[in-house]
């Protein structure tokens, strides 16, 4: 009995370490993808309001909040883009919700421009509803999800270019190659 309850001790220390150590923000994996109106600043639906996550049905998809317009930011809608033309043949949506309001709309312009980025680069109706649904954790600079059918198979925060990786494996996992 006492070698079981050292096992849990030293297990949920870990745990704990590892939940402090990282930045827990987001829809958890399982959870339903709550529908929300967006601008289309950038997409197809360029200069409309809209649903995404409605339009895009069940459709396998990558969501991502982002704080700013800075390089980082920029750098990881980039390699969402390139993963999604990577994986355009089996469906893969995305779209990138900016943590900001129209004070931002040339700035995202301009990254599509600069970038040819074809994904739509979107701003919330209601941004403190958007972050409340999505649960958003105010100290993430970013946070990815990967969906399909409308469920949270994969969330991540403060996604960098060395973490990227794991929404790429998500990614795969998710499309069976």
């Amino acid at each position: 009995m006492k070698m079981y309850f050292a096992v849990f001790v030293v297990v949920s220390a870990c745990a704990v370490v590892a939940v402090a150590e990282g930045l827990s923000s987001g829809l958890q994996v399982g959870e339903r993808t709550p529908v929300f109106l967006v601008f289309d600043i950038t997409g197809p639906n360029k200069g409309k309001a809209l649903c995404y996550i409605c339009g895009y049905g069940g459709a396998p998809m990558v969501i991502a909040f982002v704080k700013d317009t800075g390089g980082d930011a920029t750098r990881l809608v980039v390699k969402i883009q390139k993963l999604v033309t990577g994986h355009e043949a089996d469906g893969l949506k995305a779209f990138v919700v900016y943590e900001a309001g129209s004070e931002k709309k040339d700035d995202l312009e301009r990254i599509a421009a600069d970038h040819h980025i074809t994904i739509p680069l979107v701003l919330p109706r209601d941004l403190d509803q958007a972050l409340k649904l999505y649960k958003v954790n105010p100290e993430a600079k970013n946070t990815i999800w990967v969906a399909k059918s409308n469920t949270i198979l994969f969330t991540a925060a403060n996604v960098t270019d060395e973490t990227f990786s794991n929404v790429i494996g998500a990614v795969t996992k998710m499309l069976g190659k």
